[in-house]
């Protein structure tokens, strides 16, 4: 799903501009008599613009810390026009990642929706109070697990929902590699499979997987590469910490109310580490306990 931010106002000296604003100010004329100098209105009004210009840059940077890349930006026509505004919006940085979101049509994921709407870089309702992820936070996640998701390797795909991620992972881990993808509303896993056979996968293709269950707990014991968590869970599953692979990364939105997506890195030695990557907003992660799957 990086972050930027724009630079407006007048600065100086590279720093917004930041004034005291007097309320009363008298001078003396040039024949030595006090008076209200013709300018003073006009210092205090330019430094009233200077104060609101200034106090909305900081809010406009506040609000690029949790959306700084201007989403709406990236909204596209076409499949193909939506990729290429990612890209030059630099979300999309690896050819990788290009690649398998042009060869996975996002509007084969989407409820009816236009050709416009299925294109906008903005999350999308999908039934059962499921939303598919707006492309751009697609574009962060698959850039951030990119080293992870090459030739041969696995993944899983906690809370596959429509079915994007998972077949973007898996064009991208090629026909020797695994894609793992659950979905907690059982609801959406036929859809789902419907919607790959949409982009030309095979009805069962061999190396992605799309069942309906808990995936708190991995998946049959499995090692993953990269496990991508599609829901905020309160704290790091530990099941699936331990279901990767050594190195390996884990990516998941964590926290409640207030939600950041953090990267779970587990070193060659098995050390992990934690990194907060930016301020996200999901749909709670279920996390259950058990290991029951339905395959469909």
């Amino acid at each position: 799903n990086g972050r930027n931010g724009r630079r407006y106002g007048r600065r100086r000296n590279g720093l917004p501009t930041t004034t005291t604003i007097s309320t009363t100010t008298t001078v003396h004329g040039r024949n030595g008599r006090n008076g209200n100098d013709s300018t003073t209105a006009t210092t205090a009004t330019t430094n009233t613009l200077d104060l609101w210009l200034f106090c909305f840059v900081l809010l406009l940077s506040l609000f690029s810390c949790f959306s700084p890349i201007m989403s709406w930006r990236c909204s596209g026509k076409t499949n193909a026009e939506l990729i290429a505004n990612l890209k030059n919006a630099s979300i999309i940085k690896s050819p990788q990642v290009e690649e398998a979101m042009l060869r996975v049509d996002r509007k084969n994921y989407v409820r009816d929706l236009s050709d416009k709407e299925a294109y906008r870089d903005s999350p999308q309702p999908i039934g059962h109070s499921v939303t598919i992820s707006a492309p751009h936070m697609h574009a962060m996640c698959l850039e951030y697990m990119v080293d992870y998701l090459q030739p041969g390797m696995s993944a899983l795909d906690c809370g596959s929902g429509s079915g994007y991620l998972a077949a973007c992972m898996k064009h991208m881990v090629g026909e020797e590699g695994k894609v793992v993808g659950i979905e907690y509303v059982k609801e959406l896993v036929p859809w789902s499979i419907e919607n790959c056979k949409k982009d030309g996968f095979e009805a069962e293709p061999p190396g992605l997987t799309l069942l309906g269950g808990d995936a708190s707990n991995g998946y049959q014991g499995m090692k993953f590469n990269a496990i991508h968590v599609g829901a905020a869970a309160p704290k790091i599953p530990q099941p699936l910490v331990d279901a990767l692979t050594s190195p390996g990364v884990m990516l998941l939105p964590l926290g409640t109310y207030y939600q950041n997506l953090v990267m779970v890195r587990k070193s060659k030695t098995g050390e992990i580490t934690t990194k907060e990557l930016c301020g996200v907003s999901y749909v709670p992660f279920h996390m259950e306990g058990t290991s029951a799957y339905e395959e469909l």
